[in-house]
């Protein structure tokens, strides 16, 4: 059974290449690295939990499986309007990368779900490493197309063996015109991947104490994103980052109150982008129940978990990261 530092660094590697779209291969058609890594992770969770001999899922995941479920018969609808062997051919890669997208958000809802806090931030630090990533290569990708120079051709071809480049939009008195598009084929990919960490990081800023000491790296970061994201001119891009803006402020005012309920629930003091998954590991052992209105009440097993941490001067969620934290040191 694969270890659960080698199946975390898989999950990690797969979401921080997850926007390197020009690193692909022409393998029995086109397979990208984060697909070579989403694959090789989905193996190693399938043995760990083949391993535990555990066929439960989270809700989540539950959920997951049911909108892949959906879109596999509206996938399959499709099927019976194809008339030429090319079209069965580009049906069989699609669906095939369909299937092993999906895989991998369940297995990755999952194993999160059966993980410490700690794995979560990481995760999601890595995704957004990532992204930031692309966007300093595209950064120094168009300094070096204007000065004559093909950024991909010295770094990504040797990889893997395919032409690329920036792409030329135009030109002005005699000089091209490019948009930054770093390892995506499109600047419009760039500036839509760009709005996840963008929407992520800011609430996670304005949470920060003053001399919090991740607060001023989160600052230059996110000013950087943005401003790759107005650079690269994509206006689909700055429609999804003023769209989920929106929504965002919508989400944090309307559960406001939830919110403060929640945390007399757990007994302590939770960041609002973390609150869900704690309740939710909470819920899946047993200690709460779910009731009307976005509520939650402590089960009897709860109140005694709860009885036990106030002794030891910890709050309920405190006691839950540590029972997860032993589990995942043991494994």
């Amino acid at each position: 059974m694969p270890s659960r530092r080698v199946t975390d660094f898989l999950l990690f590697a797969a979401v921080f290449t997850m926007s390197f779209e020009k690193i692909f291969w022409n393998v029995a058609g086109k397979i990208a690295l984060t697909e070579v890594l989403s694959i090789l992770f989905v193996g190693a969770y399938a043995l760990r939990r083949l391993g535990r001999r555990d066929g439960s899922l989270p809700r989540t995941s539950g959920i997951v499986l049911a909108f892949f479920a959906a879109f596999l018969l509206v996938y399959l609808v499709g099927f019976y309007n194809l008339e030429t062997t090319q079209g069965l051919t580009q049906f069989g890669k699609g669906m095939g990368k369909f299937v092993l997208h999906f895989a991998f958000l369940v297995a990755a809802v999952d194993y999160l779900f059966r993980s410490s806090e700690r794995v979560y931030w990481r995760m999601l630090a890595w995704f957004c490493l990532g992204v930031a990533a692309n966007a300093a290569y595209g950064v120094i990708q168009l300094a070096a197309a204007q000065a004559g120079r093909n950024l991909d051709a010295t770094l990504i071809e040797p990889i893997t063996g395919h032409s690329t480049q920036i792409n030329i939009y135009g030109a002005v008195g005699g000089s091209n015109v490019y948009r930054i598009a770093g390892l995506t084929p499109d600047p419009n990919h760039l500036g839509i991947q760009l709005v996840v960490p963008l929407l992520v990081l800011g609430p996670l800023y304005l949470r920060l104490e003053r001399k919090h000491r991740l607060r001023v790296p989160l600052a230059l970061l996110i000013a950087g994103l943005l401003a790759v994201e107005l650079a690269t001119l994509s206006r689909s891009g700055l429609l999804g980052l003023g769209a989920g803006f929106l929504v965002l402020l919508g989400v944090l005012s309307a559960a406001g109150g939830t919110f403060d309920e929640i945390r007399r629930a757990v007994e302590g003091r939770i960041r609002p982008i973390t609150v869900f998954l704690v309740l939710r590991r909470l819920e899946w052992r047993g200690l709460l129940t779910v009731e009307s209105g976005a509520r939650y009440r402590l089960t009897e097993d709860g109140e005694r978990a709860l009885a036990r941490a106030r002794a030891e001067g910890k709050t309920l969620a405190e006691v839950q990261e540590d029972s997860l934290e032993s589990e995942e040191a043991s494994s």
